[in-house]
């Protein structure tokens, strides 16, 4: 029998963290895994993807799987990356039609939630063959995203952040120097990372 879950967000609060101990949390947890990848120099955002699933997938003695899939509109939300927990693999959904560089970005994002283990919620079992279809059906979607309460600005969206913020500077050592694309929806989420962890907030990234 498949059981599959996907996070939802705990109340404010919960974890009783403050924000700098969040950092640091996040800071360790990259640091824990990212001496272990082994890159050439430069590499491409989707060798890091890879990469990174490669150790996470060692790390956790369970498979970490990516699939860059089409998100349909779901009950006018924007989606553009999801985590899903199911018996077989961990699997990290991002939206397939952006760029390689907003993908990362993505990527890095939901693997915070895998990381954080961030509370799951079981799916219908009827979702599980549209999850891993090249486009993701509508309805699949919407009963996800129905599910996750507080999307945008609950702790566990915080932590996901701080994570991938932290995890983009580690692998920038192996990335390519350029100006990359923030997609209108995704700029607040990105002023945030760069306001918390003081990285420059150029103003030419177009």
């Amino acid at each position: 029998m498949l059981e599959l879950n996907v996070w939802h967000v705990r109340p404010a609060g919960d974890d009783g963290m403050s924000r700098r101990s969040q950092r640091r949390r996040a800071a360790r947890l990259v640091e824990e895994f990212v001496g272990d990848l082994r890159l050439p120099t430069p590499a491409a955002p989707e060798q890091v993807m890879g990469a990174v699933c490669e150790v996470l997938t060692r790390r956790l003695d369970h498979p970490v799987k990516r699939m860059a899939v089409k998100f349909p509109a779901s009950q006018g939300e924007v989606v553009f990356g999801l985590w899903v927990h199911a018996d077989d693999a961990h699997y990290i959904f991002y939206e397939k039609d952006t760029s390689p560089w907003h993908q990362l970005v993505i990527f890095c994002h939901e693997t915070g939630h895998l990381i954080h283990e961030h509370d799951q919620t079981p799916l219908l079992e009827a979702d599980a063959p549209h999850l891993l279809l090249p486009n993701l059906d509508p309805s699949a979607v919407q009963r996800i995203m129905a599910k996750r309460s507080e999307q945008c600005h609950g702790p566990a969206e915080v932590q996901a952040e701080m994570f991938a913020a932290h995890l983009l500077t580690q692998v920038s050592r192996w990335l390519p120097e350029r100006h990359w694309p923030v997609q209108d929806s995704d700029a607040a989420a990105v002023h945030r990372m760069e306001t918390v962890f003081g990285l420059p907030q150029a103003d030419d990234r177009v």
